[in-house]
């Protein structure tokens, strides 16, 4: 091979040599493109996810901190609930206590208190009692209530007696030819029989009745220290 042979092919192969590491050099610099888009695409995600991470930490820590909240409110409903429900009990046993000393006309009308302890009888409970004292309160207002009843007179004879209650701690018991003025105790009513009074009580009886015009009586009257 001479010289200028020898050239030639080297030129050749040099050119093609050429080629080829022009088309790797492109194809890497596409190569390092798509990496760097790729690169830059996952960075933005990994971003995204972080803001995403972050939101629904912040989310989660609301949530957690409500949650307390709504406990430490059942915690003082619950605290509140049983208050009430012993408080309510109280004052049914203190009501029903007091039913022997209540004016017979008032006691027929008390609901007995509901059984049972649990909560969902407890707003009946509390309506039930709610009523009979408004209407304790309504008869301690002392407008005449009129009841007839059989009772025991001075003697100890049951008699037809007509009942004037004013209030719930005073009663005059009227029958034929024997009147009494009642007070409450623990255990029912106390009279005390005085056959002077039953006049002046029967026309009071008819007075309230509408039978007779109101006229001025003088009426036996408890005082705080148990006299007349």
């Amino acid at each position: 091979m001479t010289f200028a042979e020898y050239c030639t092919v080297l030129s050749t192969e040099l050119a093609a040599w050429k080629a080829t590491h022009d088309n790797r050099d492109a194809q890497l610099k596409s190569l390092e493109i798509q990496v760097s888009e790729h690169i830059d695409n996952l960075t933005q995600q990994l971003d995204k996810t972080r803001v995403a991470n972050k939101k629904l930490l912040g989310q989660k820590q609301a949530l957690q901190a409500k949650l307390a909240e709504l406990k430490d409110k059942q915690r003082r409903l619950a605290a509140r609930h049983s208050q009430i429900l012993e408080r309510l009990e109280i004052l049914e046993k203190s009501l029903e206590g007091r039913r022997a000393s209540l004016p017979e006309p008032l006691a027929r009308q008390l609901l007995p208190p509901l059984a049972g302890q649990n909560e969902h009888n407890l707003h009946a409970r509390v309506q039930r009692l709610q009523n009979s004292l408004e209407l304790c309160a309504t008869f301690a207002q002392k407008q005449p209530v009129v009841h007839h009843t059989i009772l025991g007179g001075s003697d100890g004879t049951m008699r037809d007696t007509t009942i004037v209650y004013l209030g719930l701690d005073t009663a005059f018991a009227i029958q034929d030819q024997d009147a009494a003025l009642g007070t409450p105790s623990v255990n029912g009513w106390n009279w005390s029989w005085n056959h002077n009074w039953t006049k002046d009580l029967q026309k009071a009886s008819t007075i309230i009745a509408g039978l007779e015009r109101p006229v001025l009586l003088t009426l036996p009257i408890p005082t705080t220290n148990g006299g007349q």
